[in-house]
């Protein structure tokens, strides 16, 4: 959980599999159940890990 409250995670992507599978990190504000900061790649296939993954916020506010 972030200091304000969002939840940041690691969408691996197992479930994507329109056009190709992707991966994507995002941050969700549990109280709106909505997405707030998204990261995806472009072309989103060239982001993507099936298996072990992991997300950070940084205390500059960058996203690892």
């Amino acid at each position: 959980m972030l200091d304000n409250g969002h939840i940041l995670l690691f969408d691996n992507g197992s479930h994507h599999t329109r056009p190709v599978p992707y991966s994507r990190v995002i941050e969700v504000d549990p109280a709106t159940d909505q997405i707030e900061w998204e990261y995806k790649a472009a072309p989103p296939f060239s982001f993507f890990s099936p298996l072990i993954s992991s997300a950070q916020r940084l205390g500059n506010g960058n996203t690892l």
